[in-house]
């Protein structure tokens, strides 16, 4: 019985001794780790005044008038340092965020969600050079993944980027960018100019379904600065398609924004040419020359122009209420649309939140006529 005690007490000791060395080789691994991210939890209900048949645009179900569903994000990210002048990040993500199930075709509803690795790449810095290679975010995207290698300058005034990225989450695309961005005082600007050189057929933005789908040139320039309370900002976006059948596309939009204190107004116009106003590499609504509100995005609208206005009110240090107005008119079409959304968020703290948003989706189209109400909260480290 001695013995066999014995022996628990030396297996006991090796045990703990294992245990405060792994300790302490991981309390000096994750010494200098930098880890951020969020996660936000929104329940979203949906009426429709009329269903179409296909039910395929956001807020349009095919067997139900009125649908409830939730939008779960989460995202994680460690930037880990290798040396004095190596960084390695590593992000994970929620795969859902569009409220669809890994295809893209169905609405999730209380099922598990994945989390997947989306960004991993290292980071070479040395002054004001750096380069990374990886895994990382391609430009001109709505944060689409790339594998690719960039490298950047800082002087000054300007900070130029540049990169190749080898295969994109849009297919098999090679995209080529450079960029330039900075600041004179009081006027900031940015310019980004951006090639898809291999481009496949399975991509997302204005595809005819021929093997250089989507081939084409981007660029984005755009300049803002600040007079006393007022703010001003000029946006410009071109897609020089090198696709068969495809024309060219172009957006602008004029900004102009007042803070008065506990009370911030915004008026934006924004326009298409007359073949569409396309001009993302992934065919989604981020441009800075986007309008994007609701269920209305005036980059899929062809020729149109839209305007939309906002008021955002400080009703104390922790509550806000802001009101945005937007109205797309579509030239030759009934396609003529208005939305108004109101949105309400405490601050509870710096880094949690929680809000309300109600909006009102009227389409001329009778078939798209939707309310949306989501109440959700925001918790950031």
């Amino acid at each position: 019985m001695k013995k066999i005690a014995k022996m628990s007490l030396v297996a006991a000791m090796a045990i703990s001794g294992l245990t405060s060395a792994s300790a302490a080789d991981l309390t000096e691994a994750i010494k200098g780790v930098k880890i951020s991210g969020f996660v936000s939890y929104t329940m979203e209900k949906v009426n429709n005044a009329k269903i179409t048949a296909a039910g395929a645009t956001k807020g349009q179900y095919s067997s139900d008038k009125s649908e409830a569903q939730h939008d779960i994000d989460v995202r994680i990210q460690a930037v880990i340092p290798v040396n004095d002048m190596v960084t390695a990040t590593i992000r994970l993500d929620e795969a859902n965020d569009d409220d669809t199930d890994a295809t893209g075709s169905a609405a999730v509803d209380s099922n598990s969600l994945r989390l997947e690795l989306d960004r991993v790449y290292f980071t070479y810095k040395n002054a004001k050079f750096s380069t990374s290679f990886g895994l990382m975010q391609v430009p001109l995207t709505d944060a689409a993944q790339g594998d690719g290698i960039t490298a950047s300058y800082d002087f000054g005034a300007a900070k130029v980027n540049a990169g190749y990225f080898y295969t994109t989450a849009e297919g098999s695309d090679e995209v080529a960018f450079i960029s330039v961005a900075g600041s004179i005082a009081p006027v900031s600007y940015y310019a980004t100019y951006a090639s898809v050189l291999d481009a496949d057929a399975t991509t997302t933005g204005n595809r005819n379904g021929t093997t250089d789908d989507n081939k084409g040139n981007f660029l984005h320039l755009g300049v803002s600065g600040n007079i006393e309370m007022i703010s001003l900002a000029l946006d410009y976006s071109q897609k020089t398609d090198l696709s068969t059948g495809n024309e060219d596309q172009n957006q602008y939009k004029v900004s102009v924004g007042a803070d008065l204190g506990m009370v911030t107004l915004g008026l934006a116009y924004a326009a298409n040419d007359k073949d569409g106003g396309n001009t993302l590499v992934d065919g989604s609504d981020v441009a800075a020359s986007e309008i994007s509100v609701g269920d209305l995005e005036l980059h899929g609208l062809g020729d149109a122009s839209a305007i939309q206005a906002s008021v955002s009110v400080d009703v104390n240090a922790t509550n806000n209420v802001k009101l945005v107005y937007a109205a797309a008119d579509v030239e030759g079409t009934n396609m003529d649309q208005d939305v108004i959304k109101v949105t309400y968020t405490n601050m509870m703290s710096k880094n949690f939140s929680v809000y309300a948003n109600y909006e009102i989706n009227d389409k001329d189209s009778s078939d798209d006529k939707m309310t949306e109400l989501t109440l959700g909260a925001k918790y950031s480290f």
